[in-house]
């Protein structure tokens, strides 16, 4: 049986100090464990990590004098953002939204050239994955009261401390990582409980939903019965849903109970006003946008955004970059059996992100160049090596054709 190749070791060290390494050090900082000599710390890792990855990219780029096409495609995206942030920042001296954005462009770069080195199958990697999801699981349940994990509201001080949605992010990411490598569906279902209760107290509502949309379709995915499995999956999220709306089982009252009655939500009711003004806007300027036209924080809450900030031509690029993936993988899973891993990683993971990107994040959301970095690796590790046994068997999984693989 061909061996697949081991994790990369730096990314896998960079993943770990950056996703549960921001976990633990706010944590820790909120708990008045150690002080806040690292700011938030995300930004400087993510910046501390884009140099590091950046210039091993770049030498590696130059020696081999090729570019991997769907990289050109991402970073090109990220390019064509960053042009219109500064072209804007100069014509409307905007230096808010110019930080910012260059900021979010950092961001996503790091993870994305992360997630490049995350497909392999190491068994180290996978051991260190979960250690560290069990190790932030273990501090939800403990750190959490009266059913609700916030660390701000424990330290008493929002300074240097993530929001729940920046726990959330952490968290998720780790975890979808770790599900993907666990190789037995009932090894998956008895970790299935732990991580979705973990976020549901965490009270980030679009990572909880996310989760939830990223385990079922990998379940299915992963099954040799598809279409039963899509129905089973279904009658259960009714009956689970109708439960908790009847008041049957009560649970902790948090920001995520509170999507059985979003009618009554004041957040849900501000971000519609929002996108509805966000909308206007696109409507009044359809081709160009109207770049950084809010104040910061009070962007569109779904993939408007990106039509918004980058006009058509970038909604369009955008939207390709999630679209052509998602098609390609998804046609090759619908005219298989059971899918492997990797096939269904991908396609879940990008499920799950343009549900949230159509009905809750901005298009700079941290999920995506993650799924996409992965999907970046799958393909050109074929590309790289085609006659190698290796890579025919990755090419198998990839492109669709018979045979039997590894789990």
């Amino acid at each position: 049986m061909p061996q697949h190749p081991a994790t990369d070791r730096l990314a896998l060290f960079a993943m770990l100090a950056l996703f549960p390494g921001s976990f633990f050090y706010q944590l820790s900082v909120g708990l008045g464990l150690i002080p806040a000599f690292a700011g938030g710390y995300f930004g400087l890792a993510c910046a501390s990590i884009f140099v590091l990855l950046g210039v091993r990219y770049g030498f590696r780029t130059l020696g081999k004098l090729k570019v991997q096409p769907f990289d050109t495609a991402y970073l090109g995206f990220l390019l064509y953002f960053a042009g219109v942030a500064a072209l804007n920042s100069l014509t409307k001296h905007d230096d808010e939204h110019l930080t910012w954005h260059l900021t979010a462009v950092i961001q996503c770069a790091t993870v994305y050239l992360i997630f490049k080195g995350m497909t392999g199958r190491s068994k180290a990697a996978r051991r260190f994955i979960w250690l560290a999801v069990s190790g932030m699981t273990a501090c939800i349940f403990y750190f959490m009261e009266n059913g609700v994990f916030s660390i701000r509201a424990i330290s008493g001080n929002t300074e240097n401390i993530s929001s729940y949605q920046g726990f959330a992010l952490y968290y998720l990411i780790c975890s979808i990582i770790a599900i993907k490598n666990i190789q037995t569906r009932t090894l998956r279902i008895i970790s299935y409980p732990a991580v979705t209760y973990a976020l549901y107290v965490n009270g980030a509502r679009s990572e909880f939903v996310a989760l939830l949309i990223f385990i079922v379709t990998f379940e299915i995915c992963r099954s040799n019965f598809k279409s039963l499995s899509a129905t089973s999956a279904m009658i259960l999220l009714l009956a689970i849903s109708a439960t908790l709306y009847s008041g049957a089982v009560n649970l902790p009252e948090n920001r995520v109970t509170r999507l059985l009655n979003l009618s009554e939500d004041n957040s849900s009711l501000v971000r519609n006003q929002i996108s509805e003004q966000g909308f206007s806007r696109i409507l009044d300027n359809p081709l160009l946008g109207d770049y950084g036209s809010y104040e910061k924080g009070y962007y569109i809450h779904n993939i408007l955004s990106v039509w918004l900030d980058l006009g058509l031509l970038g909604f369009i690029y955008f939207l390709m970059l999630i679209l052509i993936p998602l098609v390609l993988i998804g046609g090759k899973i619908t005219l298989k059996g059971k899918s492997d891993a990797e096939h269904a990683f991908i396609f879940s993971s990008l499920v799950a992100c343009l549900v949230l990107l159509i009905f809750g994040k901005y298009f700079t959301y941290l999920m995506l160049p993650a799924v996409l970095g992965y999907y970046s690796s799958a393909l050109q590790q074929i590309t790289a090596n085609p006659n190698n046994s290796v890579s025919r068997v990755k090419s198998d999984k990839l492109i669709g054709r018979d045979g039997k693989h590894p789990d």
